[in-house]
């Protein structure tokens, strides 16, 4: 999970990699609020553990969504869609690269 800002995720990637950031042709980010995400993993029976605390989920969020501003080629879609809609918008931005 990316709980450090965009660029030190950056930094650390160009570190480990000789300078060369990886990054693929496209990437998506479902996002979620997180209050959403608590009702989710609640709702899944699953205890709250470390990482499921309000703060640390909307850190990671924050850092996710910079994350798609400051590289290009991440889709940002909301993760309230239905399955097939997710499904269906995903494939909109991957035919053409197939």
């Amino acid at each position: 999970m990316l709980t450090e800002s965009a660029d030190t995720f950056i930094a650390i990637h160009e570190e480990v990699f000789e300078g060369k950031f990886l990054k693929p042709h496209l990437s998506f980010i479902l996002d979620l609020s997180v209050q959403k995400a608590m009702e989710r993993i609640m709702s899944r029976g699953e205890g709250f553990d470390h990482f499921a605390k309000q703060e640390k989920l909307e850190k990671i969020r924050v850092n996710y969504l910079e994350l798609s501003r400051t590289l290009p080629d991440i889709i940002v879609m909301s993760a309230e869609l239905k399955p097939k809609e997710i499904a269906r918008t995903i494939w909109f931005y991957i035919q053409p690269l197939l």
